[in-house]
């Protein structure tokens, strides 16, 4: 899976479940999305969904694709909401993050990718 298929995903999932989201943001999630591809032996759909569920809340399960929808509170004071998409195949995970940003950039995309990275990888 490469990012192009991730952020197509993704922007379904923004238009989903971010509200006021219009077309100008959905342009922007291509270009301002966290992306992550992780190579994890042994690591289990389950696994993923119970990861999400400690760091934040599982919006969407689809077992058929192995693809989860998950919001976790990240930027400054984890008081940003984060919209994720996970995708499990065998032993790889790829997570593609995108965050409404105010003025002040608090890079809520990149830090809710690297505590689900640092979740997994424990």
């Amino acid at each position: 899976m490469d990012k192009k298929q991730m952020d197509q995903f993704l922007i379904k999932a923004v238009k989903k479940f971010e509200p006021g989201v219009n077309e100008k943001m959905l342009e922007k999630v291509s270009k301002q999305s966290e992306y992550a591809e992780l190579q994890i032996d042994g690591i289990s759909f389950l696994a993923v969904r119970d990861k999400l569920i400690l760091l934040g809340k599982v919006l969407e399960e689809n077992e058929k694709k192995k693809l989860y929808t998950g919001c976790i509170n990240a930027g400054v004071g984890n008081s940003n909401p984060c919209i994720l998409v996970v995708y499990v195949n065998d032993n790889q995970v790829f997570i593609d993050a995108f965050a409404r940003e105010g003025l002040i950039n608090q890079h809520t995309a990149k830090k809710a990718l690297k505590k689900l990275k640092e979740s997994l990888l424990k």
